[in-house]
């Protein structure tokens, strides 16, 4: 006996918004004779089909704004190139005009971790 089809939906919003739109299209033009107007529990497609155009437009607005952030992300990646580079130069340079007091260098903006004295635990106590 051969297997049933597997009926997938897909995760991905925006395929699953494309996907909402055909089957609320097709359930229109079946009109009342759309074998969904059975549907009871939940929301239907009479209650949540106009939501679909709404949630199509968001993922649009969404999808473009995802575009716009990459090309956002190049920019300030190339800036990021030449100021990295400079701010490792500058620390290490004022590491060595104030090697004998590094936490001036916070002065500039940098953070100056002290070293931990040793993670042996707390001190011994005395015994009498």
């Amino acid at each position: 006996m051969p297997r049933k089809p597997r009926i997938e939906i897909p995760e991905n919003a925006g395929e699953l918004l494309k996907l909402s739109a055909s089957v609320y299209a097709q359930h229109q033009k079946l009109a009342a004779k759309s074998p969904l107007n059975a549907l009871e529990e939940g929301p239907t497609w009479a209650d949540a089909g106009g939501s679909v155009a709404t949630a199509q437009e968001l993922q649009s607005r969404i999808e473009q704004a995802e575009k716009d952030l990459k090309v956002m992300y190049g920019q300030r990646n190339q800036y990021l190139d030449v100021l990295t580079p400079l701010v490792r130069r500058s620390r290490d340079l004022l590491s060595g005009v104030h090697s004998q007091n590094l936490r001036r260098l916070g002065e500039y903006g940098f953070d100056v971790v002290e070293a931990a004295a040793g993670k042996a635990g707390p001190a011994p106590t005395a015994k009498s």
